[in-house]
């Protein structure tokens, strides 16, 4: 099952100043328009590194010069002890508002067809070229994958308890508005106590299958300069791990949108759903109604709404 264990990160130091200006969404996410407001709060934001700017492949180069000059400046250092990184975002969603709780980690990395971290999409190759471009110039695990376990107790959340109610190494609000905290978890016996409870988890990415695909080709062509050593930090990504059993963790309905079939008729449509589905009717509503009755019919087993 899951192997996981502290590392020493590479984490902003006092020095590069606050954190709002350094921090940043997942690459993915961000617009061109929106790469340039963040690349305008602060010379070292971090969308520098994740997104970089350059002519052809010559950005992957510039996104390992900057990393190496923030190191040798400080305004980026290694942490001196490994840590579980305790990680806390909290945000607004429907009129409320919610933190969800995680840790970041290093993890043994498995193919799919181990079985032991679980994919739910496919993914392109144009993406995958890009991050290992990226990944082979900096050295570097630039951005975590998004991985879920399923811990019902929340044993797994009980060894930084203590921890939680300290300040935050890194704390600040990034420009989509979520509040994000950072703790070091460094106690010994706190971190095998996680590591145990991980231990029998499967994992289920829940975003960054490009960037888990790339950590493994990235595993392949390093690991003959490791010698082929099990136990080398070539054979580790870094992910960030939520309890999808916490209550703050909030997952919301995936929309497709299918249209142009010619051939398309509701009422056949329903009654072949029949075999598989309780078929429910539902009276036309706003998107608000629709996503309450997910919400609701959800608790009880996967619920699918098809609007036509």
């Amino acid at each position: 099952m899951a192997e996981i264990a502290p590392f020493r990160g590479i984490l902003y130091t006092k020095k590069a100043g606050a954190a709002e200006k350094l921090l940043a969404p997942p690459y993915d996410v961000i617009s061109d328009e929106e790469r340039a407001k963040l690349a305008a709060l602060d010379p070292h934001n971090c969308v520098r590194l994740i997104l970089p700017e350059g002519a052809g492949d010559e950005k992957y180069a510039n996104a390992a010069r900057d990393l190496n000059e923030w190191l040798r400046e400080g305004i980026l250092a290694r942490d001196a002890e490994p840590a579980l990184y305790r990680y806390h975002q909290t945000f607004s969603a429907e009129g409320k508002t919610a933190t969800r709780r995680g840790f970041i980690c290093r993890i043994r990395l498995a193919r799919f067809e181990e079985r032991v971290v679980l994919p739910h999409e496919r993914t392109l190759a144009g993406p995958k070229a890009d991050r290992l471009k990226l990944k082979r110039a900096a050295r570097a695990h630039l951005s975590q994958v998004f991985g879920l376990y399923s811990d019902p107790e929340r044993k797994s959340d009980a060894p930084f308890a203590e921890l939680e109610k300290t300040a935050p190494a890194i704390a600040g609000k990034t420009t989509d508005g979520v509040e994000q905290k950072l703790w070091r978890l460094v106690d010994k016996d706190a971190q095998a106590q996680v590591v145990a409870e991980l231990a029998a988890q499967k994992i289920y990415i829940a975003d960054g299958h490009h960037r888990y695909e790339t950590m493994l080709a990235l595993r392949d062509e390093l690991r003959a300069e490791s010698g082929n050593n099990p136990r080398s930090s070539v054979e580790y990504g870094t992910i960030f791990l939520a309890n999808m059993d916490d209550p703050g963790l909030l997952v919301f309905p995936t929309h497709r949108v299918v249209h142009g079939l010619a051939s398309f008729d509701l009422p056949s449509v329903l009654e072949r759903a029949k075999q598989w589905f309780e078929v429910t009717p539902m009276a036309a509503g706003d998107a608000a109604a629709v996503r309450a009755e997910l919400a609701e019919r959800g608790r009880a087993r996967p619920t699918f709404a098809l609007a036509a």
